[in-house]
């Protein structure tokens, strides 16, 4: 699992895309996130300093733009 400190301009789909994640909801979703998804309550709300955990793909997993 990677960490990714959030950043102002940052987007959720291109940090799954980047990751080999078919979307961001395997992102926002994971258990690891789950202290994020209490205080901010949407990705939308997501602030510059934030550190969020990215999931290793899952087997067969593939992106899509």
């Amino acid at each position: 699992m990677a960490r990714h400190t959030w950043r102002d301009g940052n987007s959720l789909s291109t940090l799954a895309a980047d990751n080999g994640l078919a979307s961001w909801e395997r992102i926002w979703n994971d258990p690891a996130n789950a202290d994020i998804r209490t205080l901010r309550g949407s990705p939308e709300n997501l602030r510059d300093g934030d550190v969020i955990e990215i999931p290793e793909p899952q087997l067969g997993e593939v992106s899509r733009p």
